[in-house]
């Protein structure tokens, strides 16, 4: 149960005039992510992305970049990207119907850091 003070302070309360339910919101929603983006990642807990398991009919790398991408900041998937190759992943591993995993993010609008370090990792596109 919510206090007084914090269903005034929580945006979803809907007990905000408008400009301020709006500035609250964004600083809501960052306060929920700023836990996830603070937490040091070591190499090792990097490492762990390797031993992610697939689902049926999905290769073992492209699922394993997949997971990271989704998972980590920019930095992190450069750090990780280094991490996924010396353990001899393959950066241009392909899905069953020959795209790979840099044709993927290049499809996403905000993913240009993340395919520019794949491209500097050696990955290709088979799109023109």
């Amino acid at each position: 149960v919510a206090t007084p003070l914090e269903s005034t302070l929580n945006p979803l309360s809907g007990n905000l005039p408008l400009p301020v339910y709006a500035a609250s919101l964004v600083l809501y929603k960052l306060m929920r992510r700023i836990p996830a983006l603070s937490l040091l990642w070591s190499d090792d807990r990097l490492k762990l992305f390797l031993e992610i398991e697939p689902p049926s009919g999905v290769p073992v790398d492209y699922n394993i970049l997949l997971k990271a991408y989704r998972g980590m900041t920019e930095n992190l998937f450069e750090r990780f990207i280094k991490i996924f190759i010396e353990a001899g992943k393959d950066v241009n591993c392909k899905q069953v119907d020959g795209s790979t995993f840099l044709d993927l993010v290049s499809k996403h609008r905000k993913s240009e850091a993340y395919a520019k370090i794949l491209q500097t990792a050696g990955a290709s596109s088979t799109k023109s």
